[in-house]
């Protein structure tokens, strides 16, 4: 399931006095869009797949605004620009259009059309100095001599980048940022009139997991502080290993398992022990180590443990070893404990 939110927020910025100025919001607007999206199939879940009109907004009102640009003057016309800071992403066609993708994270990428003042459908972003026109206004200190539309309505799409199962998190993210000139070709500056953030959770049907009923602790006792290993030793004492069976769902490529660590460790090769800085956990499989993904990272080829998936059969077996270490000179007794996170990804 996906559950985005879009916030549009008018902002106050600087002013110019000059004939050519820019318009300025005098109250602050946030709106916040809700839905619930889910990938139901394999099909939908592969690089460059799109998710057209992910979300559509309406508002159904206007922002109210001033164009200072010398007493006495007037206007008919504001340009807009929009301009974003995300990462270019990939160029698709969507409803016949070419519409440019920019980059959330590793998975997901999103491209944005929005209703311009006066004009019929949509228009994607980004543009500069889109001209639309308002009818004579007269410049103004006064607030409320504008009602701009652009922007209270709109749609986003999502392609896939990367696929994925489980669920990849979009933190709140500034999607793009809109501005307004009385002027042609005038570089934005100062704050946006508005903008749109966007935020969420995406999650696909397509699964992988430990089979239910295996155990999934590693239990190493009694040890003594003085006989625990360095990192990268070989033949550690208190080493223990263990198979472990995994059932998958859905799945028509590879996958790639790693290693979450439940906290940045501290070491690069050794899963960080709760509460603890002198000693933590690490895991090897066909004596390589596999060293920790840090939360939110993508994996690269030292966090992967190799994975030969049945296809037919959905299910698939890895074994590791694990065994404690310390990572100072000296360890302190008590109690140890570390946790790691299973996670799988496309290939």
């Amino acid at each position: 399931m996906m559950h985005c939110a879009v916030a549009l927020i008018a902002g106050l910025f600087s002013i110019d006095s000059s004939w050519a100025a820019q318009c300025r919001s005098d109250i602050v607007f946030p709106f916040t869009f809700d839905f619930t999206k889910s990938f139901d199939s394999p099909s939908d879940n592969k690089p460059m797949s799109v998710m057209q009109g992910a979300h559509r907004w309406s508002l159904g009102r206007a922002f109210s605004t001033s164009c200072f640009c010398g007493a006495g003057n007037t206007f008919d016309t504001v340009y807009f620009t929009v301009v974003t800071k995300l990462p270019l992403g990939f160029q698709a066609t969507v409803n016949g259009k070419q519409l440019q993708f920019y980059k959330l994270n590793r998975h997901l990428q999103v491209a944005a059309e929005i209703g311009v003042e006066n004009q019929h459908g949509y228009t994607a972003f980004p543009f500069s100095s889109l001209a639309a026109s308002v009818g004579v206004k007269a410049c103004s200190s006064n607030p409320d001599n504008l009602l701009i539309a652009t922007g209270n309505r709109g749609q986003i799409h999502l392609l896939i980048d990367q696929p994925f199962i489980g669920e990849t998190i979009i933190p709140t993210t500034r999607l793009f940022e809109l501005y307004g000139d009385t002027s042609p070709n005038a570089a934005p500056y100062g704050k946006p009139v508005m903008w749109i953030e966007m935020s969420g959770k995406v999650s696909v049907p397509q699964s992988c997991g430990l089979t239910p009923g295996q155990p999934t602790t590693f239990d190493f006792g009694k040890v003594v502080s003085s006989a625990i290993a360095l990192p990268g030793t070989e033949n550690p004492r208190y080493s223990q290993e263990r198979t472990f069976a995994v059932t998958c769902k859905n799945i028509t490529s590879g996958i790639k398992l790693s290693l979450e660590s439940a906290a940045a460790p501290a070491h690069s090769n050794v899963f960080a022990a709760h509460n603890r800085s002198d000693m933590g956990i690490q895991v090897r499989n066909k004596g390589n180590i596999i060293s920790p993904l840090i939360p939110g990272a993508a994996p690269k080829s030292g966090n992967i443990i190799p994975l030969q998936v049945d296809y037919v059969q959905q299910t698939s077996r890895f074994t590791i070893l694990a065994y404690p270490v310390r990572t100072k000179p000296s360890v302190e007794p008590g109690p140890f404990e570390a946790t790691a996170t299973l996670k799988f990804d496309f290939e």
